[in-house]
């Protein structure tokens, strides 16, 4: 089992420096349990996911500890990985261990939902912070909402509310067709777009589950093209999503006069699958390398660490390590419960993330960015295909909290 364990510290003299250039505030005492601040960062290392998440993650947490100069008050910061394998089973494993044998603080990125619940499960009620990066379930901040767990970067919900009532609202998308994965993030997707597009008179007419090694789409492309439906939405991530986008170019789907639309698009993504055959898809996106001057600058400097751009994941690890690490300092210790209202009280504030607040159920509200990909043509600057064509309120963006969260009051 992949448990690879070491510290991020670069020299004390450059880390300060950087730390007082990015404005942060000075380092006070502080009172951390065992003389070390741990970030454990669990995801996928060689699998689907590892381009989007993986230890870019990990580099991520890394720059994030190196702004504070790699210490708080002369304690250090670590950064561990370890491997789920986007398997309930491992990352139940790896979350025990994590706790139970390296005494983490805090535990980040967790890319796929049924690793994430499993995670969710197995931190129970230790003091442990888990900041979920890249999970989209919302039964996370629902009846499996946890006191000392945070989902950061997005739901089901922002993802479906985005795309469902943009393309909804046309006269020519009433029909809608899903590809989605058969699991929890899978049903969550089919399940927020029913709602999504209800408004606009539009409805589901068809859809198809399958398994998260599913590369064959052909036949699942032909059954949504045979339904007749004017939208032929694929809901599913990583390795997956590129194929079925590959696919529905070469079967002509658009040309055939179905709109194709992708319910979770990644810069990775769009780059394996090629710019021509993904251009004019539109999608919800969290975070974006290039939406923002500050946002250009840390992935710059990520490109030069990891050898290109972050993902959506990628960034929302470093800005929410960062905040962790912020709040840290201010309440002087590294106790789940005393760090966790500390991240809700004090502001965040990065310059990349716009909005942000962190709710009772453990849901960040943020702006999300609807993009559309350039076409080839439109395309001026290397790996930037995305358009915004608006900012989403994170209020219209993630729906209120669910009253299944016993942290939800009233």
């Amino acid at each position: 089992m992949l448990s690879h364990r070491f510290t991020t510290l670069r020299p004390l003299l450059q880390g300060a420096a950087l730390a007082a250039a990015l404005g942060l505030p000075a380092i006070g005492q502080a009172d951390i349990t065992d003389g070390v601040i741990k970030v454990g960062v669990l995801t996928d290392v060689v699998g689907p996911y590892s381009d989007s998440a993986g230890q870019g993650e990990q580099v991520a947490a890394e720059m994030a500890a190196e702004e504070f100069g790699g210490k708080i008050n002369g304690k250090p910061i670590q950064v561990l990985l370890r491997d789920h394998k986007n398997t309930p089973d491992v990352a139940t494993e790896q979350t025990r261990a994590y706790i139970d044998e390296d005494n983490i603080d805090v535990i980040v990125g967790i890319p796929s939902s049924a690793a994430a619940l499993a995670v969710q499960a197995a931190a129970g009620d230790s003091d442990t912070i888990v900041i979920h990066n890249g999970a989209g379930t919302e039964l996370l901040t629902g009846k499996h909402c946890r006191a000392q767990s945070i989902q950061w970067q997005y739901n089901t919900g922002a993802f479906t509310s985005s795309l469902g009532d943009a393309l909804a609202r046309e006269d020519d998308a009433k029909t809608w067709y899903v590809i989605t994965l058969d699991h929890p993030f899978g049903y969550g997707i089919k399940e927020g777009l029913e709602k999504a597009i209800a408004p606009h008179g539009a409805k589901v007419i068809g859809h198809t589950y399958h398994g998260f090694t599913e590369s064959n789409f052909f036949p699942i492309l032909q059954k949504a093209m045979d339904s007749g439906a004017d939208v032929i939405a694929i809901g599913n991530a990583g390795a997956g999503l590129i194929a079925a986008v590959r696919q529905a170019s070469e079967m002509g789907v658009t040309a055939r006069g179905h709109k194709l639309a992708s319910v979770m698009t990644l810069l990775q993504d769009v780059r394996a699958i090629g710019n021509y055959a993904a251009a004019g898809l539109q999608f919800g996106v969290p975070y974006y390398w290039g939406q923002n001057e500050a946002a250009r600058e840390f992935s710059e400097r990520f490109r030069q660490r990891n050898g290109s751009p972050p993902s959506s994941a990628q960034i929302s690890a470093y800005v929410s390590i960062k905040h962790y690490l912020k709040a840290v300092q201010a309440s002087g210790s590294d106790r789940g419960t005393e760090v966790v209202a500390k991240m809700r009280e004090i502001p965040i504030d990065d310059g990349i993330t716009r909005n942000g607040y962190i709710r009772e159920d453990g849901r960040v509200v943020h702006d999300m960015n609807y993009m559309r990909i350039r076409r080839p043509s439109e395309v001026d600057q290397a790996l930037d295909y995305y358009e915004l064509l608006r900012v989403i309120p994170g209020d219209v963006a993630f729906a209120p909290p669910n009253p299944e969260c016993p942290l939800v009051k009233g």
